[in-house]
């Protein structure tokens, strides 16, 4: 083609602007674009077509088909083949917009579902249509299953929809299925019926039929059939060991006895009732007495429970050892007793000790050793409550530390009568002239102190009662000075003399 002119190509229409130019084997000629399209897809002019030779691409290669087709199609019989090594397989992306179909019916195709695109396999649409869809894993390999797996759940389609509670079943024996009700011979046991049986040597016999459990409790079938109850008893019967059922013959039995006599057994197979032993309501009563007996190491014991069933709180009374061979009773007194009352032997009639309710102090009473009572940081007191009372020691009293009597102080007043039941060492503050009359309470011997003190003025004088006796029957003539004081001594000599002494001028502060 070198130094050809386009002038010596063949002319072509003034229509038809674009040209490839080029030798075809014999001439230099042109080519217009209808001739181009026509060999790439027919193959005329024995030009080869684009894809009627096998090739090998050297590199990625896309194909942009900016909202167009792309069809392959193929004659009766032949086969579109996409294959590649290692099991690369095709890849096929994007979602609701590809399709493979044959005639027009769709095989592969992607649509659109309520939640999300699917790949689905599918024949015609046609309802009539006598179109299958086989996925087969037949093979020799002992793992060749089939295997649907998804996410979420597997669903399965028939032709006849299914209905809550059908079940998928076998129609025969090449597997194929459909949906169909439950029915008593699918679905188990539907019933259970209880029947009462002959006698039998088993308590409990069961027989299915047709799906349905028929348990049968069985009679008592007789000898030691143990664990069975035989047939036959009534309100006055009772159950022998031997099995059988027995009314009772003995005249002494519950039935012949008083209502809530305790029943006993007399040793020969019967039971008496006993007169002495009544059941009442929460209470057993035995009449006259009870013994309980030793268990040959500990003594019998009575046992008081709290109101507690069962509970481990309790008071008991347990008898006296063996050792002490003793042989007596206690009884109670028949006084009620009273709030801080003892309860003492207070005589004995024989054997038997007879109560008494009593106060600590209410009899005399003699100590058999010596005794001690620790006070520790408490203190001991012997109160009256009347006059004249008195704590008596007889012989001789030891005190171990001091002995005093509380200082009494007396209100000023201009006539005071001493009660020496109110202490045997008194003062008085004079602050006027006093009359001290005969004191109140006395008792013979004792010694009696009164302590006159002026107050802050001074020069008050006393008067003083006819039992008052002092040396010479002159009494003394108290100090005047402020705050000054004197002090009189008093010796019960009777309950009416008193003899007195005194000691004058003594300073208060």
């Amino acid at each position: 083609m070198a130094n050809i002119k386009f002038s010596q190509f063949t002319n072509q229409a003034a229509a038809d602007t674009t040209y490839l130019v080029g030798y075809d084997g014999t001439d230099n000629t042109n080519y217009t674009k209808a001739q181009i399209k026509t060999w790439l897809t027919t193959g005329s002019n024995a030009i080869p077509t684009l894809y009627s030779l096998d090739d090998t691409l050297i590199s990625n290669r896309t194909i942009t088909m900016d909202g167009k087709t792309l069809s392959m199609a193929q004659a009766s019989g032949n086969t579109v083949t996409f294959s590649g090594a290692n099991n690369s397989g095709m890849a096929i992306t994007g979602g609701n917009n590809y399709i493979v179909s044959f005639n027009g019916t769709y095989a592969i195709s992607s649509i659109a579902t309520s939640t999300s695109d699917a790949i689905v396999l599918r024949t015609s649409a046609d309802a009539s249509a006598d179109t299958s869809i086989l996925i087969d894993s037949r093979s020799p390999g002992a793992n060749a299953d089939l295997h649907l797996k998804t996410a979420t759940k597997l669903k399965i389609d028939l032709p006849v929809a299914a209905t809550v509670g059908y079940v998928l079943k076998a129609d025969d024996v090449a597997g194929n299925v459909s949906w169909g009700a439950e029915t008593d011979t699918d679905t188990g046991i539907t019933s259970v019926t209880y029947a009462v049986g002959a006698d039998e040597t088993s308590p409990l016999t069961g027989t299915i039929t047709s799906r349905a459990l028929e348990l049968t409790s069985n009679k008592y079938g007789g000898a030691s059939k143990v664990g069975y109850v035989p047939q036959g008893g009534t309100s006055t019967t009772f159950l022998r060991g031997d099995g059988t059922w027995v009314t009772p013959t003995d005249s002494t039995d519950n039935a012949a006895g008083t209502a809530g006599q305790l029943q006993y057994t007399t040793g020969s197979g019967v039971f008496a009732a006993t007169p002495d032993m009544v059941y009442t309501t929460d209470q057993l009563k035995v009449q006259n007495s009870i013994y309980l007996d030793g268990n040959g190491s500990d003594a019998g014991i009575v046992k008081l429970g709290c109101e507690l069933a069962g509970a481990s709180h309790y008071v008991g009374l347990e008898g006296p050892n063996h050792s002490g061979n003793t042989q007596y009773n206690i009884k109670f007194p028949d006084a009620t007793p009273s709030a801080n009352k003892m309860l003492i032997a207070n005589s004995m009639t024989g054997t038997t000790a007879n109560m008494a309710w009593r106060d600590m102090y209410d009899a005399d009473g003699t100590l058999t050793a010596i005794r001690t009572v620790t006070m520790g940081a408490h203190n001991l007191t012997f109160a009256s409550t009347t006059a004249g009372q008195e704590v008596k020691f007889q012989k001789n009293v030891r005190i171990d530390g001091q002995s005093y009597t509380p200082l009494e102080t007396i209100s000023s007043t201009n006539s005071w009568t001493p009660d020496w039941d109110s202490g045997n060492v008194q003062t008085m503050e004079l602050t006027a002239a006093t009359t001290i009359n005969n004191p109140s309470n006395i008792e013979v011997g004792a010694t009696y102190i009164i302590i006159l003190k002026q107050d802050g003025d001074g020069s008050h004088t006393v008067t003083w009662g006819n039992a008052y006796n002092f040396p010479a029957s002159t009494p003394p003539t108290l100090t005047t000075g402020a705050n000054k004081a004197d002090v009189i001594t008093l010796v019960a000599y009777s309950s009416t003399v008193l003899m007195c002494t005194s000691v004058l001028d003594f300073e208060t502060t």
